[in-house]
């Protein structure tokens, strides 16, 4: 009986111990259990908020995409009216070029009228050698003059050709003054580069019209074309009263125009090219006295004044 007694006190000490173990383990399956649940939500709040600024990131991106399309957008307008404007601007300008050329051509006389008539009546002047040669340069210079009228730009050794006829010409007319002297090399005088048309034509030109109220022996011009430094020097000097426009007798028969034509064809040309050409008028410093006009081209000018650029 004793032993029954003590047994079934052992079953239940057995019990009692397997019950608290199995609670022990149920408590310790819920404490890993609320963790793992716990760690689940964690990952899953950080997920979301992953998300949330991963949207954010994407949608500030597409925010900035939109802005930059629309700034290019903007940028491409703007270059665009700007660019036409320009063209625009330019084919004014290049009009306006061409009216004074046609201004210049015509204050002398309707050379086409001119030119044609000459070339009718040469052949009947051989009768009468002395003027054949008058004759043949007058020809000569209508003839370049028409040619050069609506170009912008010109081979060198034509417009030298055209200013040795026109001051040739010019000393048939009205008498062997003033003296003109050349220093130009001979590879210039045949250079194929290109000048502005007239460019050494209307300063020979202004220097004989205006630079002597009155011819002596010492009147003199003269014209020097030179290469160095990369430019261009085209210089016409004369030892006359000077430059003062505002002193200068008019004909009747003067525009004006043959100095605006030079600037305004530079000042459009420069537009275009990264070196600037440069055209001046100054006086002669004391103690000698007279004018000097000098052009001075880079030897890589760019004479297209077309709308789209090589």
């Amino acid at each position: 009986m004793a032993a029954r007694y003590h047994y079934l006190q052992q079953a239940n000490r057995y019990a009692d111990t397997l019950n608290s173990q199995q609670t022990r383990n149920n408590v310790t399956e819920m404490g890993e259990r609320y963790q793992r649940d716990t760690t689940l939500l964690h990952q899953q709040v950080a997920l979301a908020d992953y998300s949330a600024k991963t949207a954010r990131q994407q949608n500030f991106i597409l925010l900035i995409i939109g802005a930059l399309i629309m700034l290019a957008l903007v940028a491409t307008l703007i270059i665009v009216t700007y660019r036409r404007r320009t063209q625009e601007r330019i084919k004014r300008q290049m009009q306006h070029i061409t009216e004074l050329r046609m201004d210049i051509v015509r204050n002398r006389v309707s050379p086409h009228y001119i030119f044609n008539v000459l070339g009718t009546v040469l052949p009947k002047l051989q009768r009468y050698p002395e003027l054949v040669k008058p004759v043949e340069l007058l020809i000569d210079v209508l003839r370049g003059n028409l040619l050069t009228s609506g170009k912008v730009a010109v081979p060198l050794c034509d417009e030298i050709a055209l200013v040795r006829h026109y001051v040739e010409l010019h000393h048939y007319s009205k008498g062997p003054l003033p003296h003109v002297t050349w220093q130009v090399t001979s590879q210039l005088e045949h250079s194929q580069w290109l000048v502005p048309s007239m460019s050494l034509q209307i300063p020979v030109e202004n220097a004989l019209k205006h630079a002597f109220p009155t011819l002596t022996d010492e009147c003199a011009i003269h014209i020097a074309v030179e290469l160095h430094d990369n430019m261009l020097h085209l210089c016409v000097t004369d030892n006359g009263q000077g430059y003062n426009p505002g002193k200068v007798k008019r004909t009747g028969r003067d525009t004006g125009t043959g100095l605006r034509l030079i600037a305004r064809t530079l000042e459009i040309l420069n537009q275009r090219n990264r070196h600037a050409a440069t055209f001046s008028i100054v006086n002669v410093p004391p103690p000698h006295h007279g004018t000097r006009m000098q052009l001075c081209i880079p030897t890589n000018y760019d004479f297209d004044t077309s709308t789209t650029r090589k």
